[in-house]
């Protein structure tokens, strides 16, 4: 039996789950009651928080808006699953009202983390004073963007537009 490669999942504001589809169980092994009411940051890797914080806070900044990030999740089993999580804002829209993220399993990857503005996670980070509207928040990370598009393997990341991560 294959295991889901793509999920998704309803959170407010503060990314604290409010629904999961059965394809979250599948992928996580956690169930509704296991996820729900708990923020995502709980089961993120610790060494991707700052990414996934920085790109949720910034998709929250522009209604309407998506934001695309690469982190690990922890598995029901312990075990670690990249993941590529795009999170879609839609709290001000009242058929909807929440922020609804899609999941996508990335598979089983090495590793590759450099310091300061190396890879973190699969994600390439840059280091500044303090993020724009937010002097000193999370340590400076001014901007996020997928490694794999630094090196020419997404066609698709443009600072700052609705498909680009924080700035």
């Amino acid at each position: 039996n294959a295991r889901a490669r793509v999920a998704t999942m309803h959170k407010d504001n503060q990314s604290i789950v409010l629904s999961i589809d059965d394809a979250t169980t599948d992928l996580l092994g956690w169930t509704p009651e296991e996820m729900i009411g708990h923020r995502t940051i709980e089961f993120t890797d610790p060494e991707h928080l700052t990414v996934a914080i920085t790109t949720y806070v910034d998709m929250l900044r522009n209604p309407g808006c998506s934001r695309r990030s690469r982190v690990r999740y922890r598995r029901a089993d312990g075990s670690w699953l990249w993941v590529e999580v795009t999170n879609h804002n839609l709290l001000a829209d009242p058929e909807h009202g929440y922020v609804l993220a899609e999941v996508v399993d990335g598979g089983v990857q090495p590793i590759g983390e450099r310091g300061p503005g190396g890879v973190h996670g699969g994600v390439e980070v840059e280091r500044a004073a303090g993020s724009p509207g937010h002097p000193g928040l999370l340590g400076g990370l001014r901007r996020a963007r997928p490694a794999a598009a630094r090196r020419g393997l997404l066609a698709e990341v443009v600072e700052g537009d609705q498909h680009g991560a924080a700035q």
